[in-house]
């Protein structure tokens, strides 16, 4: 008898300890990781093929891809913002960032620039539609991006271009932050090697 009670204290004991130590995790989360989003162009420059400076606006966005929190796609309406995975900046900042480097590092301007009030001859506007991972247990877990790109000349008010650019990458194993930033980073270089093959036909 003197066992079993004993028994039934330590099981007392131990279940009192997860408890606490569940609850200490609740109270405690883990500090949030934070990711750069990165898309790697390959390949020279090309020779100039809009003499003159191409001013990026910073992107426009629904709310939901307005901040710097990871978005997952959990069912087929349902998306949800992950607190604890961070880009180093606002989506829109870093689409814009990493547009001015890839046109940059392209050649087909005299010089990208982020907007300012220097005055240029282009102007680049564009609009995040989806930067999302998919998550859902039945499907491949796919970084898909996908934005609207619209190149104006303030010379003429005519748009040269008014396309939509998407790439996608799936997650490896482990699913783990390294791999998601990866995949998306890897998603938005698809994007931009189509909006660089955009240009490279405009006369």
């Amino acid at each position: 008898m003197r066992t079993l009670l004993s028994l039934l204290n330590v099981a007392r004991v131990g279940a009192m300890a997860l408890l606490l130590t569940l609850a200490a995790c609740a109270s405690n989360p883990p500090p949030p990781e934070t990711y750069h989003l990165q898309a790697q162009r390959k390949g020279p420059p090309y020779p100039v093929r809009f003499n003159d400076t191409v001013l990026i606006t910073p992107p426009r966005a629904l709310p939901l891809y307005a901040s710097n929190n990871f978005v997952y796609q959990e069912g087929p309406q349902r998306f949800a913002q992950d607190p604890f995975r961070l880009y180093s900046a606002t989506l829109p900042q870093a689409l814009q960032e990493q547009l001015v480097i890839w046109l940059g590092g392209s050649g087909l301007f005299a010089h990208a620039v982020p907007m300012a009030s220097t005055q240029a001859r282009f102007v680049l506007e564009s609009d995040i539609r989806e930067v999302v991972v998919d998550v859902r247990p039945d499907v491949p877990h796919t970084a898909q991006v996908q934005w609207h790109a619209r190149l104006r000349d303030t010379q003429t008010g005519a748009y040269l271009l008014d396309r939509t650019f998407m790439g996608q990458s799936v997650a490896t194993s482990p699913l783990d932050g390294a791999s998601l930033i990866a995949a998306q980073s890897e998603a938005l270089a698809q994007s931009l090697q189509g909006l660089e093959a955009a240009l490279l036909t405009l006369q």
